[in-house]
């Protein structure tokens, strides 16, 4: 009781599908709002009825290629596509994360591809996070991604107009905060997981120049 939110997120809430439904089912009758993070791959009809009950969602799509789904994922690109767009037709919090590993997902003309179709199929108010890879499991060959990289990643899609783009899992980076679209001022100011400073009002607008800032406030 007195919580704002539960989020759903590490372990794939998709895989149990209905205690994810049934417990934001319980949180909406208890004024509480939830989040999910998933790779978004599941079909039509569960995804809509998850959405009657879900707030917001952070899809990670793995790369913009079909290929690399395959290969590395064993399923598809389209699915998730689909995903994203049921989740917008339904009215939730959306976001796009985007892990970017070394060798198999740092194409820069791949990534603009996908900032594109995140651009012109859920809005440029979609926020977009790129994720550094740190060597894991399968991949402890591989190195950590150059914060290089994943800069050139940020202003490539601030360059193709997306509005809300941030770096992860590097603590301290300044594309951690939420910039304002208007004036360029930080209405959100983070560290890691936490917030420093926000500066937007309970209406959703910059306290420096009156901008409207997109997210649930």
């Amino acid at each position: 009781e007195g919580i704002p939110l539960l989020a759903a997120t590490y372990t794939e809430p998709l895989v149990f599908f209905e205690y994810t439904c049934d417990s934001a089912a319980e949180a909406r009758r208890r004024g509480i709002l939830t989040a999910i993070v998933t790779a978004g791959y599941v079909n039509e009809a569960p995804a809509r009825e998850l959405f009657r009950v879900v707030d917001a969602a952070t899809v990670d799509i793995k790369a913009y290629d079909d290929q690399f789904y395959r290969e590395n994922c064993g399923g598809g690109l389209k699915p998730v596509l689909e995903f994203l767009r049921i989740a917008r037709e339904e009215g939730a919090w959306l976001e796009v994360s985007n892990l970017v590993i070394p060798g198999l997902t740092d194409d820069m003309a791949k990534i603009r591809l996908l900032v594109r179709w995140v651009r012109d199929n859920l809005g440029a108010d979609t926020p977009f996070h790129f994720l550094r890879f740190h060597p894991q499991y399968r991949l402890q060959n591989l190195p950590p991604t150059p914060v290089a990289t994943l800069d050139a990643a940020w202003t490539l899609a601030r360059e193709e107009g997306l509005k809300y783009v941030y770096v992860g899992n590097v603590p301290g980076h300044e594309s951690e905060n939420t910039l304002c679209p208007t004036c360029g001022a930080v209405v959100i100011a983070r560290s890691g997981y936490r917030l420093r400073e926000v500066r937007v009002t309970s209406d959703g607008h910059c306290m420096a120049c009156g901008g409207a800032i997109a997210g649930r406030f």
